[in-house]
């Protein structure tokens, strides 16, 4: 979520080759979404985690451009995703840690109830 495509490709990127995400969303126009899929293509990403990347980020059932209606798109999409699977008992994670790092600890609360 950042005013900088390349950087968005680069974190998207970075967050794949980490592959410890549970998701990976990405603010942008169906146009970004295309071409960030070439991009990771031509980098050797597989077709699976290319189809992980969820580009535009948000539901579509939750349409609009600004700013406000961005959020809720993407608030009942992460909610969407949330509901889906229950959640761990305690999540204890320090201040200002990563998503990913979040999303990780998550995963492993599930692994072990």
């Amino acid at each position: 979520m950042t005013h900088q495509h390349p950087l968005d490709y680069a974190i998207t990127e970075a967050v794949l080759r980490r592959g410890d995400a549970s998701f990976l969303g990405v603010i942008g126009s169906e146009t970004k979404a295309r071409r960030f899929r070439l991009r990771l293509e031509h980098r050797g990403f597989s077709a699976a985690a290319i189809a992980g990347v969820h580009c535009p980020i948000g539901l579509a059932e939750v349409p609009g451009k600004r700013p406000m209606e961005v959020a809720v798109s993407v608030a009942a999409q992460v909610i969407a995703l949330y509901q889906r699977r229950p959640l761990p008992e305690q999540v204890a994670a320090p201040a200002r840690l990563p998503v990913t790092a979040l999303l990780t600890q998550w995963d492993n609360n599930e692994e072990n109830h």
